[in-house]
């Protein structure tokens, strides 16, 4: 369990980071129907398509409000960010084994 300040503030960071990769670079495939076929239920699925690119196609952003989405997604370097989640997750799991380190110590 994760109590501190220090703690708190690498996983807002840690979710700020994981926002940005699920939103824009993790294209998820959608339910659109399903089919029995006797006993057997088939299931069909849209093309995989990231949360970005299903909400600028839904057509309901202003245009200023795509262009706002756009050029957060070109500022993102997909590697960069994996990164960062990664240094940022390697710090969490110091900062736990550190902290039970000390619990048991105690």
């Amino acid at each position: 369990r994760l109590e501190s300040k220090e703690a708190l503030s690498l996983l807002q960071q840690l979710y700020s980071c994981i926002r940005l990769q699920t939103n824009f670079f993790r294209p998820v495939r959608k339910l659109v129907g399903k089919e029995r076929i006797g006993a057997r239920v088939v299931k069909h699925y849209d093309e995989p398509r990231t949360p970005y690119q299903r909400l600028v196609a839904s057509g309901c952003l202003t245009e200023q409000a795509v262009r706002d989405l756009e050029a957060v997604y070109l500022k993102i370097n997909p590697a960069l960010l994996r990164q960062r989640i990664e240094q940022l997750q390697r710090k969490l799991w110091t900062l736990a084994r550190d902290q039970k380190r000390v619990a048991n110590a105690g």
